[in-house]
């Protein structure tokens, strides 16, 4: 979905909150309810169609993002545990093994996530001595939620291709009809309420429908990773504490935030084998860079 999509979006999410609020006296207004109807239609299509975009996004069924969400529980619940025994120990490279978000397997894509996962399991199976709070029984354990999780990834590619072919390629015509049937539901309010005791009902209506541009596709902000020692670019990997998501570099080593706001924002910097970094930064409107320095550990 584009963001001119989610902003129409929006405006549809507050049309249908307005026929909520006034079911009764809609009701009363003769065609109201098959325009009602048919807009209602449009917009759960888009609902749905939207959440198989986003499934198509990861290359995910839901089944599958389910497994890998219990994964990263797991795996992450453990990880937590061990990470205070070996500051304890002050075994700081350990513990800087151990210490992710957990959008650190969630939004990796599914290869990665299963690596990031079993290196943390690893990490932890490696050093029971240290990590003592740890069992080879939650070692088990999270070894269990990798296979469930590997065993399902690959089931989902043929249903998402299925669910794209019949779903996501009627969105924009979605959001043309779903349009046309607000724009006759106001006709119809208009027409029969204003100059009567519910005309604050048609001004409110009006503005339920508008389209507010929020401009959140002008914001961007793009994090240089290059090594402290010599300032040669590296990949890693930047989440943003506001929202928990995560962002991965690309084959240029640049992690691109392509939407994000304005304002004030903390974000944890990371690349393998480098200490990850706790970045401060102000986002204004347009193109935002940032250059962040990793040290190794």
């Amino acid at each position: 979905m584009t963001d001119e999509q989610r902003d129409i979006l929006d405006s549809f999410n507050r049309v249908n909150d307005y026929n909520i609020r006034y079911a009764a006296a809609l009701h009363l207004i003769e065609g109201h309810d098959e325009v009602r109807l048919l807009f209602e239609g449009y917009r759960n299509a888009i609902l749905e169609e939207s959440g198989i975009q986003v499934v198509d996004s990861s290359g995910e069924s839901p089944e599958a993002l389910v497994l890998k969400n219990e994964m990263a529980r797991v795996t992450l619940k453990y990880a937590k545990k061990g990470r205070v025994k070996s500051r304890l120990a002050a075994a700081n490279v350990l513990t800087a093994k151990l210490t992710h978000p957990k959008t650190f397997i969630t939004s990796a894509d599914k290869l990665l996530a299963i690596q990031n996962a079993t290196n943390i399991k690893t990490a932890l199976a490696d050093n029971l001595l240290i990590c003592t709070n740890v069992t080879p029984l939650n070692i088990a354990e999270i070894m269990g939620t990798i296979t469930a999780y590997t065993n399902q990834k690959d089931k989902a590619v043929e249903a998402i291709q299925t669910k794209k072919a019949h779903g996501t390629d009627l969105l924009p015509e979605n959001f043309t009809n779903g349009t046309a049937q607000v724009i006759n539901q106001y006709d119809l309010v208009d027409a029969e309420w204003t100059d009567t005791v519910d005309s604050p009902k048609v001004g409110e209506l009006a503005i339920a429908k508008e389209v507010i541009i929020t401009g959140h596709h002008d914001i961007k902000a793009n994090f240089n990773l290059v090594k402290f020692e010599d300032d040669t670019p590296i990949d890693g990997h930047v989440v943003d504490q506001s929202n928990d998501k995560s962002y991965d570099s690309d084959d240029t080593h640049v992690v691109h935030i392509i939407h994000h706001r304005t304002g004030h924002f903390h974000f944890t910097v990371s690349a393998p084998s480098r200490v990850p970094v706790d970045f401060i930064a102000d986002i204004h409107r347009g193109v935002n860079t940032f250059t962040v320095k990793l040290r190794l550990i």
